[in-house]
């Protein structure tokens, strides 16, 4: 309904938008994929507070890293890879020595990745 309609969310929307990205049902994480192309496609989407959302989940442990990386993996355009530098970035940030994720490593590559995709230095 919301990407047939084209309807931006907000507030709480944008959280249920992070954790359908990393939800355990991979119908869920297809949508959510195509509303964030989407929201970029058509620009009415927070990106920060989106990257935020999504990062806090992952390091928190509220989901397997692999779920965001599976993400990450997607063949994307360009404005897509800058949303996920955003999230990746934001989980290096919050990332904790003591209490990292499991397969935060795979996290780093793909910042890195990232970054060389954009030809940004990491």
């Amino acid at each position: 309904f919301l990407i047939e309609n084209q309807i931006p969310v907000y507030h709480g929307g944008r959280l249920y938008i992070a954790l359908c990205l990393i939800f355990e049902k991979k119908v869920s994480r297809d949508l959510a994929v195509e509303y964030i192309n989407l929201a970029c496609q058509l620009g009415f989407m927070d990106a920060e507070y989106l990257a935020d959302c999504i990062a806090t989940r992952i390091m928190k442990n509220f989901a397997p890293v692999n779920r965001l990386v599976e993400y990450l993996d997607q063949v994307a355009s360009r404005q897509i890879k800058e949303f996920q530098l955003l999230i990746t970035l934001k989980c290096i940030e919050k990332a904790q020595k003591d209490a990292l994720p499991t397969n935060y490593k795979k996290l780093v590559a793909h910042h890195n990745e990232i970054c060389n995709y954009l030809d940004i230095k990491p």
